[in-house]
């Protein structure tokens, strides 16, 4: 993504504070704690206190999750969801054996605030996940196991 020349490390910034400089390699796997806090990250190459005239790789993490619930006895699938740097904006109903898209549910001004909605869905085996809106794109809470509606 950036051009190599005759930079010598990387610097990584998150949040536009800086957290760590590496020495220069041809790719990293930031596995450390520090680089899955949720944030916007960027990364720039430097020499000898000098920048890279090229632009800055830029990512985001965010720690978007949800959770679908049947109440007992009912139809009815109570939905929560959280995200940090993620906006929700739709649930995704998913067949619980293809794992194929059945139907997509917007959220409402009022669902999203409350970071709950109840629905009755079809019957069947489901999965429920929710996709989320982030500065660089979509991305969508784990896959969760199924659960029977009927």
């Amino acid at each position: 993504v950036l051009r190599k020349g005759s930079y010598t490390h990387l610097e990584i910034f998150r949040d536009e504070v800086s957290i760590a400089v590496l020495p220069l390699a041809s790719a990293y796997r930031l596995t450390e704690a520090k680089y899955k806090v949720p944030g916007v990250y960027r990364a720039r190459l430097i020499k000898e206190g000098s920048t890279s005239r090229s632009k800055s790789c830029y990512w985001i993490m965010t720690d978007a999750s949800s959770t679908a619930e049947l109440y007992q006895g009912t139809r009815q699938v109570k939905v929560s969801f959280s995200a940090t740097n993620a906006e929700p904006l739709y649930i995704q109903w998913i067949n619980g054996t293809s794992n194929a898209t059945i139907h997509i549910t917007n959220l409402t001004e009022a669902q999203i605030a409350a970071g709950t909605a109840a629905f009755k869905p079809t019957t069947g085996l489901i999965k429920v996940r929710i996709a989320f809106r982030t500065e660089y794109g979509i991305v969508y809470s784990e896959l969760p196991e199924a659960i029977n509606i009927y």
